[in-house]
């Protein structure tokens, strides 16, 4: 992490060529000596596979072959995708194809036998392309060789060759697109007379006139040419491409390594959109137009995306012509109408089995990838969709837990997709929408009542609700915004550089409104504009704001927030009267319930590791839980009831309550959305009996139906989206910041993202310095 950090420090300089004499003299002092930089930009560079000849690493390591070596034996040591920008000089200078590089890396595996998950997530897809070997046939190969090994005289017979005979010898045949460009490879005299007439013909013209477009091509010839690794693939990129992501089949969920490419591949996957050309993209995001274009190549070549502007392949009919009347003529190879007509053939079948209908919908094939080609018109490059007539949407962001909800409650195989799109990509765009919502509507509501899938079934319904509610409403149109809806997960959107997010968020996106709750770490994102209904700063997803909800309107139940690291040798007086408390650890989800004579051990165990808030629970004898109730806000003023019987209170008057009416002006419950849960303290024994705040959560809840309806109807009813209450929640939201800022600054060190206590905080006690002062 510490040479991640000093790589990132030094990139400007590496990448823009400064010599020692050059640079700065913070930089110089940071690496003290001219070969510790000299260095520095070799690790730099093998790290990031920088081409050796347009590059500094080339005065410090003269020596070209010897670098791409140590790049290759890098990669492939770390598990990386394939230097695909570098397959030139990898293939024809070092002889190592993609095909080669991965069977090396499963080779590797196994002998000596490494799990499978090991492989990071985009390693994996491109070895299940190109070696066809996922996690089943990863296994089913590993059971085979032990059963080799077993049965064979192990001296006679290495592991390395029993692997060997379970291994492919060549790659798996490529689902080839027509604008993919053609080149040569080494070819030696014997690859030569392996070959047919026609692939020899594609060999001389090649030669003759270099890389060519693979549709003007004989197609079987090329896949039988790149098969027998005598060409490679390159796949354009141009400034002004758009990038279509639809949603993820077949992906590869293992785990995250973390290389720089990858973090690029994930930020690019929820910054992009198809409304959005490489070249704005790479303005937004601050990024090297060169690396945008690698990732949005990788993608391609992947199956994770389509290049939306290309010049689609439709056989041209015998009568067709253009506007002088003369014949229009084909790009492509006569070949690849062959192919295409079968595809859409099949395609068709699969839509009328869907449909009932032999007529394609504009929906049902919208992310075919032979259909998305054919159906967009050729465009110039000037009208390729970029930033003119850019219209913004809603922005709805949600945890990973939405995301698992959808994946593990067996609510259908194509549901199944768009969930794993959610995690990965962490982001479902306006144009997949229809599609998301079929799968939606196909769940059912009657599981809703099971015990262990109901969750998940209730949280697919509950967002689907949402999003019905939220796109194309008049009632929540913005201006400037075309009424589309946008899901986005908020642990994708936080790896993105803050700065780069927000420019990103700005151009997208009209309003953003959260799912309630969110998990307590997963949101980082401060921006005034676009306006966020939800956790607008870190601070309000931490206990802080609880305590400090307790002391603007003077009431909440018992509580205790312990710094981490001390050790409690006595259970606080606050909390004598009681039978339960409530344990909230600082950067965990979810609250434990502990009976109070076992408060001390587990509390002192959980502090070794993060603060944690304590507070009052129940006080009856046996420990009942207390009565809770949700008041869904935006709330209105009202008059104040003239009972002072708190049992007269309940979930449908409680916005009545005077603390309500009282708090309502404090944290913004009038100009915003969500939940204010309010607990009933039951202390027989000091003679407590009323409603307190206990928590606020902001956004659209998904964890009741009713509360979403209601919800809904309220952002509906009370235009939350409207011009002047986006105003007044703009200055309410500020004003809010900044007083919660203030209060956390007072009792915290700035060790971490969100700040951390110093001392013990009690509420209704003052605050408690800790440690103790000496005596």
């Amino acid at each position: 992490m510490e040479c991640d950090k000093i790589d990132k420090e030094l990139e400007k300089y590496i990448l823009q060529k400064y010599s020692w004499e050059n640079l700065p003299v913070d930089i110089k002092r940071m690496m003290s000596t001219k070969e510790n930089w000299e260095q520095a930009v070799i690790r730099y560079s093998v790290k990031h596979a920088l081409r050796w000849k347009n590059n500094l690493v080339k005065q410090f390591v003269p020596n070209e072959k010897s670098y791409y070596q140590a790049v290759l034996k890098f990669s492939r040591s770390h598990w990386m995708l394939y230097p695909y920008h570098l397959q030139d000089v990898f293939i024809k200078g070092l002889k190592i194809t993609p095909f080669k590089y991965y069977l090396e890396i499963v080779t590797d595996m196994f002998l000596t036998e490494k799990s499978y998950d090991l492989l990071p997530n985009f390693t994996a897809k491109d070895c299940v392309r190109l070696l066809g070997i996922g996690r089943n046939e990863y296994i089913d190969i590993s059971n085979q060789m032990r059963g080799a090994t077993s049965n064979n005289n192990w001296f006679l017979k290495k592991k390395a060759n029993v692997l060997k005979e379970f291994l492919p010898l060549q790659p798996k045949p490529l689902q080839l697109q027509h604008w993919w460009i053609a080149n040569l490879g080494v070819i030696t005299e014997q690859d030569v007379e392996t070959c047919s007439k026609v692939e020899h013909a594609i060999i001389d013209l090649t030669l003759d006139e270099g890389p060519k477009e693979i549709g003007k091509l004989p197609k079987q010839a090329v896949q039988s040419l790149y098969q027998k690794g005598l060409l490679f693939i390159d796949i354009p990129i141009s400034n002004s491409d758009c990038i279509v992501v639809p949603p993820l089949k077949d992906f590869v969920m293992n785990r995250v390594s973390g290389d720089y490419f990858e973090s690029l591949l994930y930020t690019l996957f929820v910054s992009a959109d198809e409304r959005t050309s490489v070249e704005k993209l790479s303005g937004i995001l601050n990024i090297d137009i060169e690396l945008v274009k690698r990732a949005a190549s990788m993608y391609i070549r992947l199956g994770f995306a389509q290049k939306k502007n290309v010049e689609p392949l439709i056989r041209p009919k015998a009568e067709a012509s253009d506007l002088i009347g003369k014949a229009v003529e084909s790009n492509w190879h006569p070949s690849w109408f062959k192919e295409q007509e079968s595809d859409e053939t099949k395609a068709n079948a699969r839509r009328e089995r869907r449909n009932g209908s032999s007529t394609p919908t504009k929906r049902s094939g919208k992310y075919d990838p032979q259909v998305l080609l054919s159906t967009i018109s050729k465009k110039k490059e000037e009208e390729v969709p970029g930033t003119k007539n850019h219209k913004k949407r809603i922005g709805v962001i949600f945890d990973s837990s939405l995301a698992a909800y959808l994946m593990m409650g067996n609510l259908g195989e194509g549901l199944k997709t768009h969930a794993v799109t959610m995690f990965e990509v962490g982001k479902i765009a306006e144009e997949q929408m229809d599609d998301f919502l079929k799968e939606l509507d196909k769940v059912d509501a009657a599981r809703i009542l099971e015990v262990e899938v109901g969750p998940f079934f209730l949280h697919a319904i509950t967002l689907r609700n949402t999003i019905r509610f939220l796109r194309h409403n008049n009632s929540c149109r913005i201006p400037g915004c075309d009424g589309g809806v946008e899901l986005l997960r908020c642990e994708r959107l936080s790896s993105v550089e803050h700065e780069a997010l927000l420019r990103v968020l700005n151009r997208s996106y009209g309003v953003l409104i959260s799912t309630a709750p969110l998990a307590c770490d997963s949101l980082t994102i401060t921006t005034c504009l676009p306006h966020h209904f939800g956790p607008f700063i870190p601070e309000i997803n931490t206990p802080w704001f609880k305590l400090f909800t307790y002391f603007a309107c003077g009431d909440g139940p018992d509580s205790v927030l312990f710094p981490k690291g001390m050790r409690v040798c006595e259970i606080p007086r606050i909390f004598e009267s009681c039978s339960t408390v409530i344990l909230k650890s600082w950067d965990r989800e979810g609250m434990i319930k502990v009976d109070l004579p076992y408060l001390l051990p587990i509390l002192n165990e959980a502090l070794q590791l993060n603060p944690v808030l304590v507070q009052a629970y129940s006080y009856a004898a046996y420990g009942e839980d207390p009565q809770m109730a949700d008041v869904i806000f935006p709330i209105e003023d009202c008059l104040v009831p003239d009972s002072s019987d708190e049992r007269d209170y309940n979930k449908d008057n409680l916005h009545t309550h005077p603390t309500v009416q009282r708090l309502s002006s404090q944290v913004i419950l009038k100009h915003s959305c969500g939940i204010l849960r309010m607990i009933f303290i039951n202390d027989k024994e000091r003679g407590i009996f009323k409603w307190v705040p206990y928590e606020i959560y902001y956004g659209i809840p998904l964890y009741n139906i009713e509360a979403n309806r209601i919800t809904c109807e309220k952002i509906e009813k009370h235009r939350l989206f409207g011009t002047k209450n986006l105003e007044k929640f703009s200055t309410d939201s500020r004003e809010l910041t900044l007083r919660l800022l203030d209060f956390v600054s007072e009792l915290q060190a700035n060790t971490s993202h969100t700040p951390v206590p110093t001392g013990t905080v009690a509420f209704p006690r003052e605050v408690v310095s800790w440690p103790p002062p000496s005596r």
